[in-house]
């Protein structure tokens, strides 16, 4: 019988930064999520109900991070634009 491997958080380093865009793109209705294309990932978000993808793809050990990164580029990006 095969051993199971044990699940391994990943890490994710966050600031408060990225806390606020989370909660700004939120507010905006701004939402960013993955999605498979082969063994690795997309980025997709979503304004206003509006799906466009960020056309880079990212590895499975390291999408979370990229999403929180991408929150804050979509802040940066919008947060004058969207007042």
């Amino acid at each position: 019988m095969a051993k199971r491997q044990k699940y391994k958080q990943p890490i994710v380093n966050t600031e408060q930064l990225h806390y606020d865009a989370f909660k700004w793109c939120c507010d905006n209705h701004i939402k960013v999520y993955p999605k498979p294309r082969g063994g690795q990932f997309i980025l997709v978000y979503s304004i206003d109900g509006v799906a466009h993808t960020s056309n880079k793809l990212h590895e499975k050990k390291n999408y979370q991070q990229a999403i929180w990164d991408f929150y804050l580029f979509l802040y940066n990006k919008f947060k004058d634009v969207r007042n």
